[in-house]
């Protein structure tokens, strides 16, 4: 069976546009395309095997690839050429890479864009040899970046998710996020807007300049927000933990008592709030002129099904006990009778409705809400419980005015960096939702970093992006090159990497499966170069042109995004000095998106401006197999006689000794006296060589000093005078000609068009001369794989030869080279003296001192570090050199660690460190420290940090993180000391004052990390635990006593006898006289019931229902006991005691209803009693003559119930807030702050405390009054 791999390509722009088949029995081509769909008449098809261009019908075996690229009739051919021609162009730039030989054209179209050519405007043309095309910025809008909030046109605001993509920032820039949800929260009687906006795709390192409207966010009141760094295991952002809608109703409510329906619109909700809107306030006009309270009864009901609904307002009020049978009684004068009258005793009722008044004009709204539902699709209705006032002497219309709609979901967006913004509507914000802006720092700004991102994120794996995007890297450091960009909007993977590459100076391209890039750069010309002349350029292909200079822009505008403006667009000028001072000047404009700096996008202006004057040049031809293996960005020499820089051609026969045989005739050379001649040959292994012509044997003969050196029959060779022998050029475009053919075009090459200078000189192929003299050294094995250092030296000229010295302490060599390069073996620790010098004498000379072995290894790059909870995951980029040994970790200067790989774990102990990683190699040299300062991520500072009051005590509460708790009291955390650690979300606060919570943990090296910021809850008062308002305490037995007796501090029944002493109560048995007194048989009570009236009476201002309670002390006492007739004294527990089932004590009680008339006494139990005043008194009886109870101790507690009150509410800056109370209290309840989110040193400072309210400031530690949210706990009766 044949098995074969078919990859077609669909979209040659996107090459990742593509499927690929595998394991197909396919034969030949036909049956591959057989299935192929494509519109023909539009498109061609260019077909490759085996990385071989194929024309027509071919077999397939086991193991081919074929590549079917899918490409538009006449791109990058003629038609394309002829247009550029029309408008002046200089053909620029398509992009053709070919690997093992040959690859199809596609490719080529592929990248067409990445290099560049300017726009069709005579007189503002732009040139440059490889680079992506500049825009121009007349004809922005029309770009791949229109829909851009940050480079587009239109007013940058803040787009929905459904129309925008998510930023993704490298470096630091403005944006306008998108907003991922909002929604409008109603809190009674204010509104607020909370948003979340995307800022990001990806983790962030900072937000800064936080804007809304244009205007600091510092600058508005009630505005808070939030960020979230964009980890993939980030915090929910508080407020949008669950997603809300707000749906509009806009119903009035019916004064018939109908109700007016609604319903969500999703069928997943959670959580229900209706905010009822009175639009002209709630107020009764009075007959004085002036507005008194009103109040409407409404009722809010849902349900899932429309047949069972629930309540959503509900109330307490106090109404009559219908069940009560308590009784009072009073003397009816007129009948002489007592008469009993029912006691009304208040009870508390929740009602389903909720009251709703106020005394003003302005808007009142009022939020009902429900939580914790089962997910589904709920109905709403509401109605007046009671008709409403509906005279004009009444404001009492209501509406339902919207109802929002919360899905839980508890959503993180992982990987996504977020602001949250929460703004109060005010006279600052109001109406349409506000434009917030920030500045977000992301990722790396090197655009070779850059690129090689957008590479990774569109899925390209790291293994297939080349070496040379390091070099990128490196190039743009070293020129200060930055890409500081926003892709806020769809752009294709291509045209982002042209936008970068436009700002590094370089062009990204896809070689086979792998991604290259080509540098805008001088280049080190190789040994092995390219030669093209007569002799393998075919005949009749070859074009020559010149663009005019008065056809060439000599004056640009950059328009770039100024960080010192507010990224806003701004424009530098930048103009070159014409050489003829009658030209006038020709303007042109360019984009430079993701430039933020000034003198970048000058720099770039001049270098666009040196393209332009000295790359005047542009040749095109078709040559043969020697040109299969160019690629695109190659620097070439080319030789041929439309120029007459050169003849060439091919050899006619091998070289016999020094003679040379043509393949053409040469005599017009012998006959110009004075010039000397050269000519260049390239072998068989694309070596290029240069020789002077020593004599003109015949006209195809030429004598030359081969210095040993052999040739082949139709090796290529060019001929010509010195230095006019070929020309460089750098090629832009390759494209498929024939089978084995390419089509070339090269633009000329002027290395010093690379220094930015505002003035260059263009090459004159006339001068001799050495320039650009460049050196560096490197290590390398020799065939007994010992490592050798080596220096390679480069340099600029147009010499036959050059005469290269080098000259150290120990030794000294002139070598004769015909190329612009060579290297040699150098001897570690010593100084050269280096001399390059031409065949005409001139040269250039520099001293490099050799480190070898001792030259220290580069140092590593890409340094990361990423936090687990007990290490650090450090990693980083490495190329070793040849004597490379191991990595050397250091955390503060100590050495922690060393490894061969690029990654280590490294203990977490400190908060705050500096990392550095340096390569050591085997001769013990440390490269330069590549450094990271390391600080341990807090734990997130706790929310919802309060308190309620639960069981007479504060009890504190949080949310949850997962983690340890610790709360200390006092003012600063690290000085505090501590009153609860553990993993609870709860805790019992014992008294007032100030409380900071953190969390933490404490990981496996013994590192404690804790929240950065403690959350602060100051409790200002502690409430009183009842509301007594007052007590009866005995013994102090100051009442009347009936058949009672007193003994001691205790209580009994009268008794013949009066008591003496009591055995089990005595002090010291040893000091009582008559503790052998016989009155066996002799006492006993008078009666068996007696009573003692308390000579208190509670009498209060008024009657109230109050909460009454008693409680007593009271043991049994036989009255004849007879100590000396105890057989075991030491077995006797009780000598004059008795059980308790002999006797009995009760409380009772008498109520008077108006002060003054008591009724009569009755059992009293511990509960609530109505009444003005009361009297109480104890009743003791006994079954047994011989024995009484004896009464220790008795109290009476007359306690109001408790009314508990709590609201929230905001502190005023400019003062006092006036809180008014829901409950009448009778008397001034106790008041308990709690301030939320509060800072260390505020204090709340209550005045003006009444039965009505009180009112607040809260002050700062300085003792102005500031804003801050506050609890507020009101307890009394």
């Amino acid at each position: 069976m044949t098995t074969n791999k078919i990859i077609t390509c669909h979209n040659i722009l996107n090459p990742l546009d593509r499927t690929v088949r595998t394991g197909g029995n396919y034969k030949n081509i036909d049956e591959i395309l057989k299935d192929l769909k494509y519109d023909n008449e539009i498109y061609d098809l260019v077909i490759s095997k085996n990385s071989v261009i194929q024309d027509g019908f071919f077999e397939v075996e086991s193991g081919d690839v074929v590549n079917i690229s899918i490409v538009p009739k006449g791109g990058g051919g003629g038609g394309g050429k002829g247009i550029l021609r029309a408008v002046m162009m200089v053909v620029v730039a398509i992009a053709s890479i070919y690997t093992g030989g040959a690859v199809g054209a596609a490719y080529g179209m592929m990248y067409g864009a990445m290099a560049a050519v300017g726009v069709s405007v005579a007189g503002s043309l732009l040139v440059n040899a490889l680079m992506p095309t500049p825009k121009p910025s007349f004809d922005f809008n029309k770009q791949d970046f229109r829909n851009s909030q940050a480079y587009g046109w239109n007013k940058a605001t803040n787009q929905t998710m459904q129309s925008q993509v998510i930023p993704k920032i490298f470096g630091i820039h403005k944006i306008t996020p998108p907003l991922i949800a909002s929604y409008i929260e109603a809190v009674d009687d204010k509104q607020y807007f909370n948003g979340l906006y995307a800022i990001n795709d990806g983790a962030i390192r900072s937000v800064a300049d936080i804007k809304i409207n244009n205007e600091n966010i510092a600058n508005f009141k009630g505005v808070s927000y939030e960020i979230r760094n964009g980890e993939t295991t980030q915090a929910i952002v508080e407020r949008f933990g669950d997603t809300p809608y707000d749906k509009v109703i806009g119903k009035k409510l019916s004064p018939d008592l109908t109700y007016s329906l609604a319903n969500t619109d999703g069928n997943a909700v959670t959580s229900l709030a209706v905010t009822l809107l009175m639009p002209r306030g709630l107020w009764y006009a009075n007959d004085n002129g002036g507005l008194a309270n009103y109040g409407i009864n409404v009722r809010v009901e849902f349900s899932k099904d429309q047949k069972i609904w629930l309540p959503m307002t509900s109330q307490k009020i106090m109404v009559t006990d219908p069940n009560s049978n308590r009784y009072d009684w009073h003397y009816d004068e007129l009948t002489g009778d007592y008469v009993f009258d029912k006691i009304d005793e208040k009870i508390e009722k929740t009602v389903p409705y909720v009251t709703i008044s106020g005394a003003q004009t302005s808007v009142i709204r009022k939020t009902l809400e429900v939580v914790d539902l089962p997910p589904a699709r709920y109905y709403i209705r509401a109605k007046f419980e009671t008709a409403p006032e509906v005279s004009n002497r009444y404001a009492s219309d209501c509406y339902i005015e919207y109802v929002t709609e919360t899905t839980k979901d508890d959503f993180i967006y992982p990987g996504t960096a977020l602001l949250a913004v929460r703004a109060l509507a005010t006279d600052q914000l109001n109406g349409s939702a506000p434009t917030v802006t920030c500045v977000v720092s992301a990722n790396s700004s090197n655009p070779a970093e850059v690129a090689e991102q957008i590479l990774i994120d569109s899925g390209v794996e790291t293994s297939r992006i080349m070496p040379s995007f390091k070099e990128w890297a490196k190039f743009c450091n070293k020129k200060k090159l930055t890409c500081n960009i926003v892709f806020d909007s769809e752009v294709s993977v291509k045209k982002a990497l042209d936008t970068v590459g436009l700002l590094g100076r370089a062009s990204v391209l896809q070689a086979g499966s792998k991604f290259d890039v080509i540098i805008e750069k001088t280049e080190i010309l190789p040994v092995q170069s390219f030669l093209f002349g007569m002799g393998n350029i075919l005949s009749g292909t070859f074009k020559q042109s010149f663009l005019p200079l008065v056809d060439r822009a000599n004056f640009v505008e950059i328009t770039y995004y100024d960080k010192n403006k507010e990224y806003e667009p701004s424009i530098v000028s930048v103009g070159a000095r014409t050489l003829d001072n009658s030209r006038m000047t020709s303007k042109t404009s360019v984009t430079l998106i993701g430039c933020t700096d000034e003198e970048q996008a000058k720099s770039y202006g001049r270098f666009l401006l040196n393209c332009n004057r000295y790359l005047t040049e542009t040749i095109e031809f078709e040559a043969d197999k020697d040109s299969l293996v160019c690629r695109y960005g190659d620097v070439i020499r080319v030789s041929h006689d439309v120029p007459q820089y050169g003849f060439s051609g091919r050899l006619e026969a091998d070289s016999a000794g020094d003679i040379l045989t043509l393949d053409r005739s040469i005599e017009d050379f012998s006959h110009k006296g004075g010039a000397i001649y050269a000519i260049q040959i390239k072998n068989d292994i694309n070596e290029v060589m240069e020789y002077q012509i020593l004599e003109f044997i015949s006209p195809d003969k030429v004598k030359v000093d081969l210095n040993g050196a052999d040739y082949k029959k139709y090796d290529n060779y060019a001929l010509g005078e010195i230095n006019k022998v070929s020309k460089l050029y750098r090629i832009i475009k390759v494209s498929t000609g024939g089978e084995f053919t390419r089509h070339i075009t090269a633009i000329e090459y002027n290395e010093d068009i690379y220094n930015d200078k505002e003035n260059i000189s263009a090459t004159d192929y006339s001068l001799l001369g050495v320039r650009n003299l460049r050196m560096n050294e490197y290590l390398k094995y020799d065939a007994a794989k010992n490592i050798k250092t080596m220096l390679a030296l480069a340099w600029s000229g147009n010499s036959l030869f050059y005469l290269v010295t080098y000259k150290s302490a120990s030794e000294e060599r002139t070598i004769k080279v015909f190329n612009s390069a060579f290297e040699f073996e150098a001897k570690e620790g010593e100084t050269y003296e280096i001399t390059v010098k031409d065949g005409a004498g001139y040269g250039a000379g520099k001293i490099y001192s050799v480190l070898g072995k001792l030259y220290p290894p580069e140092p590593v790059e890409n340094l990361k570090a990423s936090e687990l909870r007990d290490v650090w995951v450090l990693s980083w980029d490495y190329l070793p050199p040849l004597d490379f040994k191991e990595f050397e970790i250091y955390e503060d200067n100590v050495l922690v660690g060393k490894t061969a790989l690029n990654k280590f774990d490294m203990p977490k102990t400190k908060l705050n460190s500096k990392l550095s990683v340096r390569a050591v190699d085997t001769s013990g040299v440390r490269s330069k420290a590549a450094s990271l300062d390391l600080s341990v991520a807090p734990l997130a500072d706790i929310e919802g940090f309060s308190s309620i009051y639960e069981d007479n005590k504060n009890l504190a509460f949080w949310r949850d993180m997962g983690e340890n708790y610790e709360i200390r009291k006092g003012f600063k955390f690290e000085t505090a000391y501590s009153v609860y650690t553990g993993s609870a979300t709860s805790a019992f606060l014992s008294s007032i004052g100030t409380y900071l919570i953190k969390a933490f943990y404490v990981n496996a090296c013994g590192l404690r990390v804790e929240s950065k910021n403690a959350a602060v809850l100051i409790i200002d008062e502690t409430l009183a635990p009842q509301n007594v308002i007052e007590r009866i305490n005995s013994p102090a037995w100051s009442g009347h006593l009936d058949n009672a007796q007193l003994f001691g501090n205790s209580l009994a029944l009268a008794t013949d006898i009066p008591l003496f002493y009591h055995f089990d109560l005595l002090p010291n048995v040893d000091l009582d006289e008559n503790i052998d007194e016989d009155y066996s048989g002799g006492r006993k009570v008078l009666s068996k019931t007696g009573y003692y009236e308390s000579d208190k009476i509670i009498n209060l201002t008024d009657a109230k229902l109050c909460e009454i309670s008693s409680s007593f002390d009271a043991v049994g006492l036989n009255l004849n006991s007879n100590f000396d007739l105890l057989d075991n004294v030491d077995l006797a527990q009780n000598i004059d005691g008795l059980n308790s089932g002999a006797f009995d004590v009760a409380v009772e009680i008498s109520l008077s209803v108006d002060g003054v008339s008591f009724g009569e006494f009755r059992d009293f139990k511990d509960g609530r009693y109505v009444g003005k005043a009361f009297k109480f008194r104890l009743k003791l009886t006994t079954r047994d003559e011989l024995a009484t109870p004896l009464i220790r101790s008795w109290s009476v507690i007359v306690d109001m119930p408790d009314v508990i009150e709590s609201g929230s509410a905001f502190s005023d800056e400019s003062g006092d807030t006036f809180i008014n109370y829901k409950n009448n209290f009778s008397v001034s309840p106790k008041v308990q702050i709690t301030i939320i989110n509060a800072l260390v040193g505020d204090d709340a400072i209550l005045t003006n405390q009444s039965k009505e309210g009180f009112m607040i400031k809260i002050i700062d530690k300085t003792g102005a009054s500031v804003r801050r949210e506050f609890n507020y706990i009101a307890k009394g009766y």
